[in-house]
């Protein structure tokens, strides 16, 4: 009886794990059934398409570019998505990037870096913002010692 016990426990413990896997979209993130944003973060770099570090500012003198990664549910069809980046309340750039069906979809956009106060914007194809960062690049210097 104590096994039997047991087991179950072990069963409900290992479906509320695999539930906690599965990634499924909170309310705020879903805008529709079919496009939602997982993950959107500041990085210093990409490589193999997975950021190398999460990041909530950058300095020009140390960092040449600031990269912005998305991982992205999309189950339906090809999607034009753009990114926006507005420096100091004014569009700096924007850039388009075309997202394929996938439940983990990745992309990423760069920009060189440039002292001010910064926002990344991911819009989807009638300019609703699906996710957002705000962020500053610095103008630091690294002072050597004497």
């Amino acid at each position: 009886m104590a096994n039997c016990r047991y087991s179950i426990i072990l069963t409900i413990i290992g479906a509320l794990f695999l539930a906690g896997l599965s990634e499924q979209p909170t309310a705020a993130q879903t805008l529709s059934d079919t496009l939602y944003v997982k993950s959107f973060v500041l990085t210093t770099d990409v490589e193999n398409h997975e950021p190398v570090d999460t990041v909530q500012a950058f300095a020009k003198s140390i960092d040449y570019k600031a990269f912005c990664h998305a991982r992205i549910f999309n189950g339906n069809g090809d999607r034009t998505l753009r990114f926006r980046w507005i420096r100091d309340g004014e569009v700096f750039m924007t850039r388009p990037v075309t997202i394929g069906e996938s439940t983990r979809f990745r992309t990423y956009t760069s920009i060189v870096t440039e002292p001010g106060r910064w926002e990344v914007q991911l819009l989807d194809e009638q300019d609703r913002i699906l996710a957002r960062k705000a962020f500053s690049i610095l103008e630091a210097t690294v002072q050597s010692e004497r």
